[in-house]
């Protein structure tokens, strides 16, 4: 069982960071995102946390919205394009 735990919270993440870079510059809460996910809000949390954390999509918390940053958009558009 804990295999097809760890293969759901992959999953989460992986649709969270290619949901904020599909929708960028837009805010949400998360219960938008838990509802987009289907979990808990509390799952949600912890997950958005993760990978703001461990630096794979820094996230901002800005009262009950998250948001991809526009400079890390650019930071990216910029680095695919030199070939980084």
């Amino acid at each position: 069982m804990p295999t097809s735990d760890a293969s759901s919270k992959t999953d989460r993440l992986q649709r969270l960071q290619l949901f904020f870079w599909n929708n960028q510059g837009k805010r949400y809460r998360t219960s938008e995102l838990a509802g987009f996910l289907g979990t808990s809000v509390d799952t949600v949390t912890h997950d958005l946390r993760e990978l703001s954390v461990s630096g794979h999509l820094p996230l901002t918390k800005e009262g009950w919205y998250w948001y991809l940053p526009p400079h890390f958009l650019k930071q990216r558009a910029s680095s695919s394009r030199d070939g980084s």
